[in-house]
């Protein structure tokens, strides 16, 4: 068996302060509002920010991602750790900065 990585990467500009993008990006919870993802939840608190370190988020689909690293406001790690889709070894990486 062989195994292969997969890349994806998407570039969005925002016309508001990484700051303000983050703070909407990190409410995990209510993604449902503006992310198409259905309904979404906190499953689990990080620490020491409820969203940061250890949060687990859960989606429609039974998808659940851990939060695995929490650098306000630029930076957040995440992998699967739960749900319908057979993917091993994720992990997920989202940046902000200013233009």
């Amino acid at each position: 068996m062989s195994s292969s990585k997969q890349r994806v990467e998407v570039k969005h500009r925002y016309n508001a302060s990484p700051e303000a993008v983050w703070e909407i990006y990190v409410d995990h919870a209510k993604w449902s509002e503006w992310a198409g993802v259905g309904p979404s939840r906190l499953v689990t608190e990080g620490s020491p920010d409820r969203n940061g370190v250890g949060a687990v988020r859960g989606f429609s689909a039974g998808t659940l991602e851990e939060v695995l690293s929490f650098d306000a406001p630029k930076r957040m790690t995440y992998t699967l750790v739960g749900g319908l889709f057979p993917i091993k070894n994720h992990l997920g990486e989202v940046t902000l900065a200013a233009d």
